[in-house]
């Protein structure tokens, strides 16, 4: 039964794929189908990543998985933030053990075969506002950008006493690793928050960097 498996899937186009893509290659009964996947995942034809959600193992590709690729295929939408974009864009020390992501959807946590991910509820409006899409050889992934990443993770972390200046000494940020930003681009952020904690803190930006 396995064989089957490996000889659909074997030019199969992405290393990820979803049971509704299996049940589209396999074309076979509910049934067979879960039997080929039970055995396919004990043989390493496929790795199990959530519910729902595959991708291909070492007897059918070499390639493997991007984690920040891996970070909008395990939840949509979302895009990677805070502590992983921080260090994305090397503004922190410290190595992230943890992918952190942000959703409009609840606040989930995923134990996956390629790491951790951790993701944060935050307004679904505007979702994507201040949010770059990254390319890298062949693989696309979204990702905050620095402002929108400090902003995410003071909103998630609930810090409401925070000012910029403690949150860079608590993160370790140096102040002159930060990309310029806009009076305008703060204000986006502003409202795109819509909370009395994150006006002031944002406040406390413009303040601090005389915009």
């Amino acid at each position: 039964m396995a064989n089957l498996i490996v000889q659909k899937l074997r030019n199969f186009p992405s290393i990820y794929l979803t049971d509704s893509e299996l049940a589209g290659v396999l074309n076979v009964s509910d049934t067979r189908r879960y039997s080929l996947v039970k055995h396919a995942l004990k043989r390493g034809d496929l790795v199990k990543i959530r519910r729902g959600l595959y991708c291909l193992g070492v007897n059918l590709t070499t390639e493997k998985p991007h984690p920040l690729v891996l970070a909008q295929k395990i939840l949509w939408p979302s895009y990677v933030s805070m502590e992983s974009a921080l260090a994305y864009h090397n503004l922190i020390p410290e190595a992230v053990y943890a992918t952190t992501c942000v959703t409009p959807k609840r606040s989930r946590t995923f134990v996956t075969p390629y790491g951790n991910y951790y993701y944060h509820k935050i307004p679904s409006i505007n979702f994507f506002l201040q949010v770059e899409k990254i390319i890298e050889n062949k693989s696309e992934f979204l990702m905050a950008t620095p402002w929108k990443a400090i902003c995410d993770y003071v909103f998630c972390h609930k810090q409401s006493n925070i000012n910029i200046e403690l949150l860079l000494e608590s993160l370790r940020i140096e102040q002159e690793d930060l990309p310029q930003i806009s009076a305008a681009d703060l204000m986006q952020l502003a409202d795109f928050y819509q909370q009395k904690q994150m006006g002031r803190f944002i406040n406390d930006i413009k303040k601090k960097f005389q915009l």
